[in-house]
């Protein structure tokens, strides 16, 4: 009982470690962005950072349901192949539409969901593997 409980808290740990380490970065390039191109910069910069955070954080939902919903392999796999679906599906739509707004700024976009994406990536191995070496 008490490692079943561990590991969604263990999974929240990870997810507000990664959220908080991609903010700053996503911060960090809402500045920069900001200061290089004005509003249309950190704005475009803002939004490619609640993308990466708003995809990867969702990621989760699916993991802790199929651990506390008590589902098989193959269901929390189709919910886990859905709900991938339909975050990417969300994703794509969002910079189709944001590409076609007038004050997205293409370069500041994709250059922020590269560099938050890799931040949440890194930040998020970096706990992992500090939580496998303490156990």
């Amino acid at each position: 009982m008490k490692g079943s409980r561990a590991r969604p808290r263990q999974a929240n740990r990870q997810v507000r470690l990664a959220a908080s380490g991609t903010l700053l970065v996503g911060l960090l390039a809402a500045l920069g962005w900001g200061l290089a191109d004005g509003t249309d910069g950190w704005v475009s910069a803002a939004l490619g950072t609640g993308l990466v955070i708003g995809f990867f954080a969702s990621g989760f939902v699916p993991l802790v349901v199929a651990r506390t919903g008590g589902l098989r392999a193959g269901a929390g796999l189709a919910v886990l192949l859905l709900t991938y679906t339909l975050r990417l599906a969300f994703v794509l739509l969002a910079l189709r539409l944001a590409t076609r707004a007038d004050f997205v700024h293409p370069t500041a976009l994709g250059t922020t969901l590269v560099v938050t994406a890799l931040a949440w990536s890194g930040v998020h191995l970096a706990v992992v593997m500090r939580a496998a070496r303490t156990r």
